[in-house]
């Protein structure tokens, strides 16, 4: 997680940045501290409920197969 946490840091480097990311969480939360709980949650997120989800998702029926041709 602390990876995924300094990435987004650096995704302040600006004040535009800042208040652009700033913006992307008050319009979907209405809360700027948002931001410290989509980490908490993050934080909690295991192996096992990754593995649980991509069972449950990733299946054959739910497949896209698309197909490049370069003629």
């Amino acid at each position: 997680v602390s990876h995924i946490q300094y990435a987004f840091a650096a995704r302040l480097a600006t004040a535009d940045r800042a208040a652009n990311t700033a913006a992307e969480f008050l319009a979907l939360t209405g809360r700027v501290s948002s931001i410290n709980d989509s980490f908490a949650l993050l934080g909690r997120v295991t192996s096992d409920d990754v593995r649980r989800v991509a069972r449950a998702y990733f299946l054959p029926a739910n497949r896209t197969v698309v197909v490049l041709d370069t003629k």
